[in-house]
């Protein structure tokens, strides 16, 4: 599905869109947050201002997300104050309203245990009554995800203090920045006042199961356990943190009862007293920033501003020694040392220090001039002595503009790189996701195409009279056109509760030969109104995909398939399902009846088949054997002269399973046909048949093939 993370982010959004992305969902985050956003692919990440309202409104209309996730509160011991809080509900109301006028399918709301006030009690169905003032934005949050509720599906899930490793804002993070800067530390109660804080992975994973199961109303999320401050300053000091801690010494109640989502089977994984070495190890600290401090870096920068005037003054001061030296030396007395110098500033800093040392030059030339006893008004008034400040200028001119061009090439090309580097990534994460939809697209255009043949050939090999041999070749036809090696089918006696295993993909060794459908609800459900289960909710013990054959008066039996990728969920994938057991029950249903006109009428109850139809079965069985898709046992039946044929038949009936098969080898002995039967399971049916008088004796599996 599509979802929307948003509203005032947490630092660890981008781990909770990488969670729901793992599950298959497209994930786009846009809110309030830390910035940069590391998300992977393809999630996006994206800030927007409150006052952007109309924007939003375009944006969620344009965008069509099918789930709407807002962060409005997460962090219990931290204040956000009124003014955020009042932003956020803004925020929240022109989302929500967005998401009302188009195609939201579910609305969740994450506030925190702040709408409780102090109160003891925290139940999820009891009436909260919060008493600071961003507890009452919290419930007028609520009460507005509660009237949007009215119209769509909406959970509003309240947490105890989110953390995560790395989380600079986490309460963790903030007790170790006051250690290593030697601040207060002020905690709300006492020392043994209880505190439970929730990671954010298992916030994910809840998030997750929330979703696919379109909960609504209000679920708590916690820890859970029975943790308090003074716990949390001891792990401190094992770490060598020393916390100035102080307390406020009132009521407070940091912790939530949890009651929706044990019984969603939600279990935390995380606990933080455990996880304290983890949470204060170097990754998960705070650092401090390599490099140099604040104070180096604005040295560093005066000094790269002082640097030009000071290099100006040195080689000014140089120039005028080296010509200074020069007049005593007959070869250097003709080198012009400021017009050097000149030449120098100008090509290092540009038009700005060339004109400057120009100046400086000249001012220099002035000072030597009058020092030799020169009069200065000869030095202006003489149109000859102009050639030289002229020259110093044009040269400073020259020069600095050539710097200055050199500079604003570099700065261009640097912005240029950049641009293309941006350009690059796009180009590249757009050429992976065509890359992606293109083979997605032919693999799906393949199966197409394959469509005609695959059903020809599947009908082809459920083209037989024998019940047995229709479940084998269904369970390869399932593989091949399904592509999964998870594959097993279980036959179904009318609407009992039990289904029995009769066939299986070789990669599948470890099933239940019997499952007990009263164990599997939503299961049995799906199968007794014929439709088909799809596992949404990732439950333990349920299949991926279950479809049923036969109908609601007469169920036969049902494909399964235990495991499905993620890229294979789709409404394709389960229709083609659909169509394969719609196959498989027409050539089923006609096996069946088949094989009812076919038994021998001497025993007819008893399903005894003929000599044909039992050895042809026993063939079957074989080849199950052989291919590793099941197992079966071979027994002879005894026959007890004490009894009649018709007491013999009905405690026969009363004794075999549904899914054994009754016929005569070439000997002419009555025997039976154990299908999925080990060792165990023939032990039982032994003393279930003693116990009717019947005596039976099992083959060895080398004298079961014919």
């Amino acid at each position: 599905m599509k979802i929307l993370l948003t509203g005032l982010l947490p630092a660890s959004v981008k781990d909770i869109g990488a969670r729901l992305e793992k599950e298959g969902h497209q994930v786009l985050i846009l809110g309030h947050g830390p910035k940069p956003f590391a998300v992977s692919t393809p999630s996006k990440a994206f800030l927007f201002k409150s006052s952007a309202h109309t924007d939003i409104k375009r944006f969620m209309k344009a965008a069509r997300f099918q789930v709407v996730v807002f962060f409005y509160a997460y962090r219990c011991e931290m204040e956000m104050g009124a003014p955020v809080q009042g932003a956020l509900l803004d925020d929240l109301s022109i989302i929500m309203g967005s998401a009302d006028q188009g195609s939201a399918e579910h609305l969740v709301l994450i506030t925190d245990r702040r709408v409780f006030g102090n109160q003891q009690a925290g139940r999820e169905d009891e009436e909260p009554v919060p008493e600071s003032p961003t507890g009452v934005l919290i419930r007028a949050a609520e009460n507005l995800m509660g009237n949007v509720g009215g119209r769509i599906p909406a959970l509003i899930l309240r947490v105890t203090s989110l953390y995560a490793e790395g989380d600079p804002d986490s309460f963790f993070s903030r007790a170790v920045y006051a250690s290593q800067h030697n601040k207060p530390f002020q905690l709300p109660g006492s020392p043994s006042t209880r505190c439970d804080f929730l990671h954010s992975d298992d916030l994910a994973r809840f998030l997750c199961q929330a979703i696919d199961a379109r909960m609504t109303g209000v679920v708590h999320l916690a820890y859970g356990g029975g943790h308090n401050y003074r716990m949390v300053l001891a792990n401190f000091k094992k770490h060598r943190l020393d916390v100035n801690a102080s307390f406020t010494d009132q009521a407070v109640r940091h912790t939530l009862e949890i009651g929706r989502a044990r019984e969603s089977e939600w279990v935390p994984r995380h606990d933080f007293i455990t996880e304290m070495d983890k949470l204060l190890s170097q990754s998960a600290l705070p650092r401090r920033e390599k490099g140099p401090s604040p104070i180096a870096k604005r040295i560093r920068q005066s000094l790269y501003g002082v640097l030009p005037w000071v290099e100006v003054a040195v080689l000014g001061a140089a120039s005028w020694a080296l010509k200074r030296v020069a007049e005593t030396n007959a070869s250097l007395r003709f080198v012009d040392f400021g017009l050097l110098y000149v030449a120098v500033m100008g090509a290092s800093h540009g038009s700005v220090m060339g004109v400057l040392s120009a100046l400086i030059a000249y001012a220099l030339y002035i000072a030597e001039w009058t020092k030799a006893g020169n009069d200065l008004y000869l030095l202006l008034y003489n149109t000859d002595n102009w050639l030289l400040p002229a020259g110093y200028l044009l040269v400073g001119v020259i020069f600095g503009s050539w710097r200055d061009n050199q500079r604003d090439q570099v700065e261009e090309l640097s912005q240029q790189k950049a641009e293309q580097e941006a350009k690059k990534k796009r180009l590249q994460t757009m050429y992976a996701q065509t890359r992606e939809d293109r083979d997605r697209l032919l693999d799906q255009v393949m199966r197409y195409r394959d469509n005609y043949g695959r059903i020809y050939r599947i009908t082809r090999e459920l083209d037989t009279m024998q019940p047995e041999q229709v479940f084998l070749s269904a369970c390869e036809m399932v593989e091949a056109a399904m592509q999964n090696q998870s594959a097993a089918l279980y036959a179904r006696k009318g609407r009992l509760p039990y289904i029995r295993l009769v066939t299986h993909s070789e990669a599948e060794k470890r099933l239940a030969r019997s499952l007990d459908l009263r164990e599997l609800p939503r299961l049995r459900e799906s199968l007794d109104e014929g439709r088909l289960f799809v596992n949404t909710g990732l439950e333990p013990g349920y299949p991926a995909i279950a479809a049923p054959i036969g109908d609601e008066q007469d169920p036969l039996a049902a494909i399964f398939l235990w495991e499905v990728p993620f890229d294979k969920q789709t409404l394709y994938y389960t229709n083609l399902l659909i169509e394969v057991a719609g196959l498989v029950q027409a050539a089923l249903v006609r096996t069946i009846r088949y094989s009812t006109r076919s038994a021998d009428m001497d025993l007819e109850d008893a399903r005894i088949l003929t000599n044909q139809a039992f050895q042809t079965a026993l063939r079957v069985f074989q080849d199950m054997r052989k291919q590793r898709r099941g197992s079966f046992q071979l027994a002879r039946l005894q026959g007890n002269p004490v009894l009649s044929p018709e007491e013999y038949r009905r405690r026969l009936n009363r004794a075999i399973r549904s899914t054994d098969l009754l016929g005569h080898l070439e000997d002419g002995s009555l025997c039976a046909i154990f299908p999925q039967a080990e060792a165990e399971d023939m032990r039982k049916m032994l003393k279930r048949l003693e116990s009717q008088g019947i005596p039976l004796k099992v083959l060895p599996q080398e004298a079961s093939y014919v």
